[in-house]
């Protein structure tokens, strides 16, 4: 859905108009996130069949736009050495702060001690998990 937001034609507009994007959504890699967030495996070969178009095109620099992606940083670098692996997730985190409390002094956009914030029920995902990556869970967000 990213890929596909008006928003991020906007900043494509805005930061990269000189530039020659590609846009590359996957589905299959959000699946795999929180597969890994609940703690299970996910190969490199996996990883690589997604990206393998990003390769193919031979880009130099990837805006992890989702805040899934995040989670695959180390080993798309490890991977795919020759790119440059771009995290939105302080970024997006600082924005989230601003807007749900711009007062806080919570650490927002740090795995090391910070904050998880929810928007829905995560149905999903074993808390202890993120806790083990020095994450406090704090709580949901209701819009």
């Amino acid at each position: 859905g990213t890929v596909r937001r008006n928003y991020t034609e906007q900043l494509i507009q805005q930061f990269a108009s000189d530039c020659e994007i590609v846009k590359l959504g996957s589905q299959a890699l959000v699946e795999l996130a929180e597969r890994k967030l609940n703690g299970g495996l996910v190969s490199d070969q996996e990883l690589l069949s997604i990206v393998n178009p990003l390769l193919e095109t031979q880009v130099d620099v990837v805006v992890l736009g989702c805040t899934h992606f995040p989670w695959f940083k180390q080993e798309l670098q490890r991977l795919c050495p020759s790119i440059q692996w771009l995290d939105s997730g302080d970024a997006i985190a600082r924005r989230v702060k601003q807007i749900v409390s711009p007062d806080t002094q919570d650490v927002v956009g740090s795995t090391a001690g910070g904050n998880f914030y929810f928007t829905g029920q995560p149905y999903t995902l074993d808390q202890s998990l993120l806790s083990n990556s020095g994450i406090r869970f704090i709580n949901y967000i209701k819009f």
